[in-house]
């Protein structure tokens, strides 16, 4: 399944409390041939301790979680931006 994510669409872990941002893409390889586009997501609750709020995912890993509904995304659009 192919999803397009944009800054600013939201990640929902109802497990852990936590809602993450979405708020930065790149390739993580640098490769033009073969890009592997990754996140930065920042997150918010009461789920997570350590010592950064701010992770980097794949988008790959992303769509796999919400495929298997680890992951709830809410799609921003630029009317609520």
């Amino acid at each position: 399944m192919t999803r397009t994510f944009n800054k600013g669409d939201l990640l929902i872990d109802e497990r852990l409390g936590e809602i993450g941002l979405l708020i930065r893409r790149y390739d993580v390889l640098s490769c033009e041939e073969y890009p592997v586009w990754a996140w930065d997501i920042i997150w918010c609750g009461p789920g997570y301790d350590g010592p950064s709020r701010i992770q980097a995912y794949t988008e790959t890993g992303l769509c796999h979680m919400i495929e298997v509904a680890l992951l709830k995304v809410h799609k921003v659009t630029e009317k609520e931006i």
